[in-house]
């Protein structure tokens, strides 16, 4: 045995000194420090990474991934992003000590940050030591990889245990399907899970960071307001697009449109739209939930479909335009529609398209109805088409119209009839072109989720449930219009609820995001500082007596007091949870404990690792061991605790909390388009790309 254990100590040696291992002291020997500031005037942010391998695809993916998130970081920071390959792990902590870079951007345990003299970032994810391979075979450990330590300390451990030790080139070697070996390795589930191996879970999972130069606080206080901000929007390529059997199992229907009247937008709270409302009909059929993600314009949905990033398209979309667009494929239409032109109550009257003669007309540049215009000016009709940028969005050709940049516009039918029914000042005055279907869209390929689609307008196209989102949104003097001034102040200011400025205020000083606590205070009050529950609850974030005195609020009926409370006590209860979780789930369970009690969630978590769940995320996991705890009952079957109401109320507060990301961030977009249109003295040279940056950025209910 002691022959074996110094046969160990020798590769040990050997290898080590290949690929040297962490040097604590020469790591800490390291004098200069780029600061923020530095970075931000250069111009350039350096990220060291692990050289992207070739093979196996798995694992090639897994480092763009990674790159990506380095690349988004660096647009956070509004620099390039210089990435620095290495091939060996210890060569990330040496090159960072010795200043050449200013983060290690490859995710490693958090908890090993002490280790090498090294400050973590918030985690970015969880990750489990695994062993892929026999247990019983020899181990094999890569230097310095994120299972090192842990190797070493179950050698300890178990002095008999057969560990030899590799560089990483031969660690990605060990990984291609064609190697055969007489070993075990120990890896990671993330690694194992990208690769589709068989893997034993060896231990719990740990959270995995970025690392920075201890005294660098500012640079990485940067990068986690980053990683807040991009986990707090979900991931939106889980799985492949379209496909009905990985839709059904996941429970999720991804929905791809744009934010506008006649399709999606928020009025009060809610969320509304004439495609939405029908597609979370359709995803409450097959029981669904509904995701949505908001692009800036049909063009880049279509996109969006294209990319694999939704599974269905729904934003009117023309059925012809569709018809020479690879990769998609259109369902049967649920609408047809004309063009027609439109004017204010000081346009000239038309009766035929002669009365055109010496107008100007407002007209997207890419528009189906351009021909019907040339033909009628190839008969000597002269008109003045005032060139559009394409798809110019309605709200502003309605506003160009009223200010007398045109004395016509061109409109679907079913736009105009929205804007007279919502009593803008816009008539309808001459009919142009044929009529054209909507129709929604499915990536190709996508066969048994078009079935679904198809079946579902053939049953509804007609029904009375269509007939009255219909009428709610297009038919004069039936519409709500209630809803124009909401939408109006939207899309100006991007305004969500009436309290927006006060949740603003009060959600910064806990570094908690607005739109959370607005999706919150929706779910818990619809918007009413009067509301009161059976339980007692008050205000809008309907805060109980006792919590409220707790608090130090006198009068729960008073906006700001209450959201002050509010907010608080949710600040509060997110610091009751480890600071390394997850950053979503660390939300989730703050929720969950806002309305089902601390004590209740933080029993749940205990009960979810004794049933062998992770009691680390929410959703599938402590979600579940809450409902299993309201069935065997908590304190010894003499407490309460509503479990489908503590689910629902995080999910749909997470489903809100998304829209809102997205409508926010297209609002954005939207009123810099406006305003960039408004100030070009000629609009035909403000194109939506100078504006537009299609990118992910989230999804929504």
């Amino acid at each position: 045995m002691m022959q074996v254990r110094t046969t160990i100590a020798l590769v040990l040696l050997l290898v080590c000194a290949r690929a040297p291992a962490i040097d604590k002291m020469q790591l800490l020997s390291g004098h200069h420090v780029p600061t923020l500031e530095q970075v931000q005037s250069s111009g350039e942010l350096r990220v060291l990474m692990l050289r992207t391998p070739e093979q196996p695809e798995g694992l090639r993916q897994l480092a763009i991934a990674d790159r990506q998130l380095a690349g988004d970081l660096a647009q956070h920071l509004g620099v390039r992003l210089h990435v620095i390959e290495v091939d060996e792990y210890a060569q990330l902590f040496s090159q960072l000590k010795a200043g050449r870079a200013d983060l290690i951007a490859e995710p490693y345990p958090t908890n090993t940050a002490h280790l090498s003299g090294l400050r973590a970032s918030l985690p970015l994810h969880d990750a489990a030591p695994v062993l892929i391979g026999d247990q019983d075979l020899p181990w094999t450990v890569t230097v310095n990889a994120p299972g090192w330590h842990w190797a070493l300390a179950r050698r300890q451990q178990a002095s008999e245990r057969d560990l030899k030790v590799q560089t990483r080139t031969q660690a990605v070697a060990r990984l291609l399907p064609s190697t055969q070996t007489q070993d075990a390795l120990v890896s990671n589930s993330r690694i194992a899970d990208a690769l589709q191996l068989d893997a034993r879970a060896m231990g719990p999972a740990v959270p995995y960071s970025w690392m920075a130069r201890d005294n660098d606080r500012m640079l990485l206080a940067q990068v986690d307001d980053f990683l807040q901000r991009h986990q707090l929007k979900p991931d939106h390529a889980t799985r492949p697009a379209g496909d009905w059997q990985a839709i059904k199992a996941q429970g999720v229907l991804r929905m791809v449109t744009v934010m506008r009247a006649e399709t999606y937008f928020p009025w009060q709270g809610q969320l509304l739209g004439f495609d939405y409302e029908m597609v979370q009909h359709f995803a409450r059929q097959h029981q669904l939930e509904l995701e949505v993600m908001v692009a800036p314009d049909a063009d880049t949905a279509v996109v969006w479909l294209q990319a694999g990033l939704a599974d269905l398209a729904a934003a009117f979309l023309n059925e012809n335009l569709l018809s020479g667009k690879q990769g998609v494929v259109a369902s049967v239409p649920y609408h047809e529609t004309a063009g027609v032109l439109v004017g204010t109550s000081r346009s000239p009257v038309v009766i035929n398209p002669m009365d055109l003669n010496g107008r100007k007309i407002l007209l997207p540049a890419d528009s189906r109805y351009r021909e019907q215009f040339d033909r009628w000016m190839a008969n000597g009709i002269r008109v003045g088409v005032v060139d559009l940028p394409p798809n110019q969005i309605t709200d502003t050709v309605v506003a160009r119209l009223e200010r007398g940049d045109a004395d016509y516009a061109v409109l679907d039918a079913h736009l105009a009839h929205l804007k007279t029914a919502w009593g803008q000042d816009l008539a309808a005055l001459l009919p142009i072109g044929d009529a054209e279907a909507h129709v929604w869209a499915v990536p190709e390929g996508a066969d048994t989720l078009l079935g679904h689609v198809n079946a579902y307008w053939q049953a509804t196209r007609g029904s009375y449930r269509y007939d009255l989102t219909w009428l709610k949104y297009f038919s004069p003097g039936r519409s709500p219009d209630r809803f124009l001034e909401n939408y109006m102040a939207f899309v100006q200011d991007g305004a969500i609820s009436p309290f927006d400025s006060l949740v603003r205020r009060h959600a910064a000083r806990h570094d908690i995001d607005w739109r959370l606590v607005v999706a919150q205070m929706y779910q818990e009050s619809r918007f009413d500082p009067a509301a009161v529950s059976r339980a007692g609850a008050e205000g809008l974030m309907q805060l109980k007596p006792a919590t409220a005195g707790d608090l130090g609020v006198r009068n729960s009926f008073d906006p700001e007091e209450n959201i002050e409370g509010g907010v608080r006590y949710l600040s509060w209860l997110r610091d009751r949870f480890e600071s390394d979780l997850p950053i979503t789930d660390r939300l989730w369970f703050s929720l969950a404990a806002y309305n089902g009690g601390l004590r209740h969630i933080q029993t749940a978590r205990e009960l979810a690792r004794a049933k062998g769940l992770n009691d680390r995320r929410w959703f599938g996991h402590v979600e579940q061991a809450v409902i299993e705890l309201a069935r065997i009952g908590v304190d010894g079957g003499k407490g309460y605790l509503d479990a489908e109401q503590v689910t629902d109320y995080v999910r749909s507060i997470r489903q809100r909390f998304n829209a809102y990301q997205m409508l926010t961030d297209q609002q954005i977009s939207t009123v810099a388009l406006a305003r960039s249109v408004e100030r070009a003295p000629d609009h035909s040279a403000v194109q939506k790309d100078d504006v537009f940056k299609p990118a992910v950025t989230g999804i929504t209910e």
